[in-house]
């Protein structure tokens, strides 16, 4: 869902920046349509709507000079594109007034992004920046899918040679030579395997682990999981003919089993040199896309496998290049919502077009800089096509999509941004009700609240109205209000309310509560004081009566005194 704009923002009206694809050369420092304004409004359904892209930092026209006699009604003229954002998205508009055909068969769009000014100028260094400064959205728009990376056909292998000495170890008997030694420059040693004696024969066992990762430029799991088989080939010869020598290739799970005839190949056994050929398909391949085969030979007489070259061409399903029209098909941003439409436009309302709404979240394009020039190149096919191409590009290139180059995106100012903020202060300390006697003195209440842009804060009395504030305060600070000293008996209920620069506040209620003295004063005495004036007095009566008991008897004693 598109997030709606928190505060209404007048925007004034804007100035249209043109480009000439071709021609008239581009600055980036063209006026923004809008310098702080969040978009807001947005109506996800294709359709350019003026009032929708009112706050768009830019809107920008570009002149397309398509095939129109090639594909008609498609004519040559000005098209537009808008680009904003909000706290959470980036927004695109493409009003496509040259594409006049309406169905989506083979239909395409493609953005490619350069978030935080990179600078590159090749495949490789782009496809190490993807997710960390460029990104990529290829949309296939007639099956409504992110844009496939390969098709489901297999393309011819490329030939790769071993790289590493750590690809082969010797079971039994030894190697000489290096993995250099098997490629084919020509001109040197051959890459030997010579025999050891194996029970009462001799034997060579080389097993070999290549990780076909290992051969890709970038993408690598990407296209080792599109591995569709490898084309083994070996050139060689025995020094002496030999009884048997083989080839086997491993399951996927690391074991292998000589006696498999759908695993086991027969390789060269003669003094000639000869080429051999198995084919190692995907089923074959480890989890982890390793190619695992065994050289095993045996003979009665020691032995010398003498190996030219080994090479292997992986064959992998054909990249989805849609002719050639862009470098590499592949889509970074994967979260995303696209519209599109055919109709008319406050561009053009008079003939029925082409038109897309593109939302990208940012939490998609990591390292986004909302300070810093935002790069893109958009381009796609929709029967619209540059003439003997097939596609449509926006880009600074010879009307190319040519991602792989910094230089050939077009760079706009995003800049300037301003996010109203709807998050209360939060109280993180408060006081209880209060109850105290009549006549208390030196009695005080404390609010501690937080915020990223405190302001003021009032304490209301209810009843009497606001009795301190407006008065800054400070995050994580506390507030103390004095109590006056003179009320009555009976409920005061204070109010406070923390307020933030955006108008955002919170409040919080406590009641002080002023209840008749425990004390003297007025003439009553309390129960507790008349209990121990009852005891007090009964212990008075009894040392009283107890005297007197003593008295009569000590009286008693004299008058019977002879």
């Amino acid at each position: 869902m598109v997030n709606k704009k928190l505060v209404s923002i007048v925007v004034p009206a804007i100035l249209l920046n043109l480009i000439f694809i071709g021609g008239v050369g581009y600055s980036a420092v063209i006026p923004k349509m809008s310098g702080t304004t969040p978009m807001t409004g947005i109506v996800m359904d294709g359709i350019i709507e003026e009032d929708e892209w009112s706050d768009a930092d830019w809107k920008v026209g570009f002149y397309l000079d398509i095939d129109d006699v090639g594909n008609p009604p498609d004519t040559d003229g000005m098209n537009y594109m808008y680009l904003g954002e909000d706290e959470n998205n980036i927004y695109l508009g493409l009003d496509l007034l040259s594409d006049k055909t309406g169905g989506i068969t083979g239909e395409w769009v493609g953005v490619w992004l350069n978030t935080i000014n990179r600078t590159f100028s090749d495949t490789l260094e782009w496809v190490n920046y993807l997710n960390n400064g460029t990104e990529s959205l290829i949309h296939d728009v007639e099956n409504d899918v992110s844009m496939p990376y390969f098709l489901n056909v297999s393309a011819g292998g490329s030939g790769y040679y071993p790289n590493s000495d750590d690809q082969f170890t010797a079971i039994h008997g030894s190697i000489e030579g290096n993995y250099v030694l098997l490629d084919q420059s020509g001109g040197q040693p051959d890459f030997n395997l010579t025999s050891a004696p194996y029970n009462l024969d001799h034997r060579v066992q080389v097993d070999f682990s290549i990780d076909i990762q290992d051969y890709f430029q970038y993408f690598k799991e990407l296209y080792a999981n599109a591995t569709v088989k490898v084309g083994l080939q070996t050139y060689g010869k025995v020094n002496t003919t030999i009884t048997d020598n083989e080839l086997t290739l491993w399951y996927s799970n690391g074991t292998m089993n000589v006696d498999d005839p759908l695993q086991t190949f027969s390789l060269n056994t003669g003094t000639s040199l000869a080429f051999d050929d198995e084919t190692f398909y995907a089923g074959n391949l480890t989890s982890d896309y390793k190619m695992q085969f065994s050289i095993i030979a045996n003979h009665s007489s020691p032995f010398k496998i003498q190996l030219r070259h080994m090479n292997f061409g992986i064959f992998t399903l054909e990249v989805n290049g849609k002719g050639s029209a862009y470098i590499n098909p592949y889509s970074s941003i994967r979260n995303y919502q696209i519209e599109w439409g055919f109709g008319i436009s406050p561009n053009n309302n008079t003939s029925n077009h082409r038109m897309y709404e593109i939302r990208i979240p940012k939490s998609e394009l990591e390292h986004y800089d909302p300070d810093a020039v935002l790069g893109i190149i958009i381009g796609g096919y929709g029967t619209m096509t540059f003439v003997d191409n097939n596609y449509w590009a926006f880009s600074q290139f010879n009307n190319s999509i040519r991602q792989q180059r910094s230089e050939n995106y077009w760079y706009y100012n995003m800049s300037g941004l301003i996010i109203p903020d709807t998050s209360n202060p939060a109280i993180i300390s408060t006081p209880s009700d209060l109850t105290v006697e009549l006549g208390y003195t030196g009695q005080n209440l404390s609010w501690t609240a937080t915020d990223s842009n405190p302001n003021t804060y009032t304490i209301e009395l209810q009843g009497s109205g606001i009795v301190e504030g407006p008065t800054a305060w400070t995050s994580g600070v506390p507030i103390i209000y004095n109590i006056p000293d003179d009320f009555a008996v009976g409920t005061n209920t204070y109010n406070v309310t923390f307020t933030d620069e955006s108008g955002n506040s919170l409040s919080d209620t406590v009641n002080v509560i002023v209840i008749e003295s425990t004390g003297t004063a007025g003439g009553s005495i309390p129960f507790g004081n008349l209990f121990l004036i009852f005891i007090g007095f009964d212990v008075i009566c009894l040392i009283f009566i107890k005297k007197r008991q003593i008295f009569q008897k000590s009286r008693k004693i004299n008058n019977d005194t002879p």
